[in-house]
């Protein structure tokens, strides 16, 4: 359904009141997240002027937060330890971690980067996600999990196709669940 331009915006529908604003200062409850009355569309409120990043109506980041987890990376500093110096720091209770690490992906995901960063053992990868850590944190799968490759397979991917899966994956988290 698409609004035909004449639903009173001013009586939204009601996502939650008890979405959360995760900021380097501590977290805000209790904020409440609105949708469309007409169409009911998803949309996530994305106002950077404002300084929020939404990853899933429920969980909202500040960019002064994802630009320090960004540099806390590239520094070889997990988010989970980040979010542990916050918590210590500022005596809050932060979110879970892994929805942290998720909020953070997603909001890279949107970024505009330039992926400059090259290794010439593993080639081409964004450059925020580049520990083995981190790929743990993202991609939580056994190795027996794996399936064998089909028998034509080569052993060669085309990792920009690769890396731009992966950011989908990351971008989709924020609309549906996802294991």
């Amino acid at each position: 359904m698409v609004c035909d331009g004449n639903t009173p915006l001013e009586t939204p529908v009601l996502t939650t009141r008890n979405a959360k604003i995760v900021t380097m200062t501590g977290v805000i409850n209790a904020v409440s997240t609105l949708r469309c009355p007409g169409c009911h569309m998803i949309y996530r409120y994305k106002e950077w002027h404002d300084g929020l990043h939404n990853f899933n109506d429920y969980i909202l980041l500040s960019l002064e937060l994802c630009l320090h987890l960004r540099h806390s990376l590239q520094s070889h500093v997990s988010v989970s330890r980040v979010i542990d110096t916050l918590e210590s720091l500022q005596v809050v209770k932060y979110p879970n971690r892994d929805t942290v690490l998720h909020a953070y992906c997603h909001f890279e995901a949107l970024a505009d980067l330039d992926y400059t960063y090259s290794c010439v053992n593993c080639g081409y990868h964004p450059p925020v996600v580049i520990m083995d850590l981190h790929k743990k944190g993202v991609f939580r799968m056994a190795v027996s999990d794996l399936k064998e490759p089909p028998s034509e397979f080569k052993g060669e991917v085309n990792i920009e196709e690769f890396w731009q899966s992966v950011d989908l994956e990351m971008v989709a988290r924020g609309f549906v669940s996802s294991k």
